[in-house]
């Protein structure tokens, strides 16, 4: 029994494995006065660049996310015309599709101890070498590349954010997690510059 659990760990260890990626930069204008900003507008259609493979499902799952998750922004007042926002969010996604690779045949070489017990109830322990293959397949990993901008009123980019994700999983979920990271990220600044303001002038 004891050798049959330890091949089956050992096949677990090979193929029961997932990959992903994330991968984001930011960049804030240095000398601008976040405090400034307290009204806030998110522009309610995402732009989707000409090669983006999406489904309509997704298309409106990604604006609910973009809505809904909009609360996280606490340290402003939400407004519905741009007109009256001290800032404008806008999302711009550059990518969004499944990559598929080719994965040839591979052997695999493992060794392990395997446990035995003697007559007189001693374990001893034997070495044994598995041979273990994988079968030619295809790997299917969904990803996008999103630009998240914040603007001013008079136009000049204040903030911007770009998230890059990719994994064997549901490309809106991964996109729904870098909305709620843009979001914090986007309050946490504020809250931080305001925290270095009062610290200034004690």
């Amino acid at each position: 029994m004891k050798k049959i659990v330890l091949i089956l760990n050992m096949l677990f260890v090979l193929f029961g494995f997932s990959t992903a990626f994330a991968e984001n930069s930011a960049w804030k204008n240095p000398g601008y006065d976040f405090s400034q900003l307290k009204t806030v507008y998110v522009e309610p259609e995402i732009i989707y660049a000409p090669g983006c493979s999406i489904g309509e499902l997704e298309l409106y799952k990604n604006l609910v996310a973009l809505d809904e998750e909009r609360d996280r922004l606490d340290e402003f007042e939400l407004v519905d015309d741009a007109s009256l926002a001290d800032a404008v969010i806008t999302v711009n996604v550059t990518s969004w599709n499944i990559k598929e690779t080719y994965v040839p045949t591979k052997v695999y070489t493992k060794e392990a101890n395997i446990e035995y017990i003697d007559t007189d109830g001693s374990p001893t322990y034997e070495p044994v070498t598995f041979e273990l293959y994988t079968e030619e397949h295809y790997t299917y990993e969904q990803y996008f590349t999103a630009e998240f901008t914040v603007t001013d009123k008079a136009g000049n980019v204040v903030y911007k954010k770009i998230e890059k994700r990719e994994a064997s999983k549901d490309t809106f979920a991964m996109f729904g997690r870098a909305i709620k990271d843009f979001y914090d990220d986007f309050e946490e600044i504020k809250e931080d510059y305001i925290k270095e303001q009062k610290k200034k002038n004690k």
